[in-house]
């Protein structure tokens, strides 16, 4: 541990870490800014954000509210043509918004120039995350992180669109890393900037998409419990109120009884129960009993709402009215319902990106076969670790990094009274592998198998916290002292 420490002494730590930061914004403004336009294509969700703001994409052949996932398009025209009846309020709203300022009704908007913003904005973050952070040691960590997550390909290529996903990432990415860091320090290492910026990262987090919301919540319950064990009563109530607000404020601002919500309600329910849950469950019959559904219903198991010919002859229209967390007593009555979802869905996130939309303009598609394509996609953390970890043995390997994980906690967890370092990096790994966890989770018991390579986008994201995590505490678990000292 004293080599760690010297070395962390040593100068070029700085240079490093401003060296991974700069590596990284020169990959984001590659994929971002320069020529061809590159996002990924418009399955039809792009009208959920454009309905909320009236810009929308500018197809000369077909209608505005149309999919086009063969290629992307960097043409936006700004007609304020909002739709209440398919708007889906986000945080992400901000900054099509933001754009509209500068700009009056019929104006035609180049793509990039909303992708400006949330740019931007990600400079801001990092900046502040870098300004609270002193440490030379924690300040590489996090460049590190910002490399895997942020120069990565899969990730920026949600940033040229109407998706919410990038608001998630980044949400994610600084309200982890924030709770990490507060579990880490000692009481007197807690700023009130640190305490802000875990508020605003949770709130960013909380408001991106309806289903990363109940995890902004968890980790905000984290955030809370930790600052009451420090000694912070009036900032854990900040937190704890924060925690509980979420959920209200999402609701109000997408209320569940709205046509759209409804809408969206049955198609999500359609697929975590007719195609998911029970298509897993060994005894069919005797889990609808449990659920309270009709022996009908049988018609549907396996199917999801995008094999059903006909909307007005659902199988099983009676679906829309069940409560998720009734799937929790099925695990227990019949484990192959959560082994075996959970199993494919682990699976399913491969390759990290959801492979069947477009990603470049039609004119330029042939530009993924230049060395330039080559070189943005090969130095992503995405692509080397499908490369290495291949997507049959994804779900064995996911589990055995799991338990690796716990048990590395479990080995060390008495060690980090007296060292923030380690405390900071077994925090990385647990909550890192906790975030995989909820990513898939979240997707196939809320929307089955269906876009599980978009909807599981934090699963990446924390394989990356918790591969550094691991990777950053090798020399703890090899120090002998350490561990004798249990």
């Amino acid at each position: 541990m004293k080599s760690l420490i010297l070395f962390a002494k040593r100068r070029h730590i700085p240079i490093l870490t401003y060296l991974l930061i700069t590596v990284t914004f020169l990959k984001i403004a590659l994929v971002i800014f320069t020529h061809p336009f590159m996002g990924y294509a418009n399955n039809y969700d792009f009208t959920r954000q454009s309905s909320c703001i009236g810009i929308w994409q500018f197809y000369p052949d077909k209608f505005k509210t149309e999919s086009n996932r063969l290629y992307s398009v960097n043409t936006l025209i700004f007609d304020g043509d909002q739709r209440k009846q398919t708007c889906l309020k986000s945080i992400d709203n901000v900054f099509p918004w933001i754009t509209t300022i500068f700009h009056t009704i019929g104006d035609r908007i180049d793509f990039r120039e909303v992708s400006f913003y949330k740019v931007t904005f990600l400079l801001i973050l990092l900046s502040s995350l870098l300004f609270i952070i002193k440490d030379g040691i924690n300040r590489l960590i996090i460049a590190w992180l910002f490399f895997l997550v942020f120069s990565d390909l899969s990730n920026l290529l949600y940033i040229n669109t109407l998706y919410t996903d990038f608001s998630v990432i980044l949400g994610l990415f600084f309200a982890l890393f924030s709770i990490i860091y507060l579990i880490s320090v000692k009481k007197k290492e807690i700023s009130l900037s640190l305490i802000l910026l875990t508020l605003g990262s949770l709130i960013w987090l909380g408001l991106s998409k309806q289903q990363y919301m109940p995890l902004a919540v968890i980790l905000g319950l984290i955030g809370n419990v930790t600052l009451f064990l420090k000694g912070y009563k009036k900032s854990c109530i900040g937190i704890l109120l924060l925690s509980l607000i979420l959920p209200l404020a999402y609701n109000q601002l997408n209320q569940p009884n709205s046509e759209n919500m409804k809408s969206i309600n049955l198609v999500n329910k359609t697929d975590t129960f007719l195609q998911t849950v029970l298509a897993a469950a060994t005894n069919k019959k005797q889990v609808l009993a449990k659920l309270g559904l009709p022996q009908s219903c049988l018609e549907g198991v396996g199917v999801s709402w995008y094999g059903i010919e006909d909307p007005s002859h659902h199988p099983c229209s009676e679906v829309e009215y069940l409560n998720r967390f009734q799937i929790i007593g099925l695990f227990i009555t019949d484990p192959k319902i959560f082994f075996i979802p959970m199993s494919k869905g682990i699976a399913g996130t491969y390759p990290y990106y959801p492979t069947y939309l477009g990603h470049l303009e039609f004119k330029d598609h042939n530009f993924q076969y230049t060395n330039k394509y080559g070189l943005l996609k090969t130095s992503s953390f995405s692509y080397v670790f499908s490369q290495a970890v291949p997507k049959q043995l994804l779900s064995l390997f996911t589990l055995f990094l799991m338990i690796a994980s716990l048990t590395v906690c479990v080995l060390l967890v008495k060690s980090t009274a007296q060292n923030s370092y380690l405390t900071l990096l077994i925090s990385m790994n647990s909550l890192g592998s906790f975030v995989m966890f909820y990513s898939v989770f979240s997707s196939v018991f809320g929307d089955g198998y269906i876009d599980l390579q978009k909807h599981g986008v934090g699963f990446l994201l924390g394989m990356a916290f918790n591969l550094t995590g691991l990777i950053f505490l090798l020399p703890y678990i090899n120090d002998r002292k350490i561990l004798l000292s249990r």
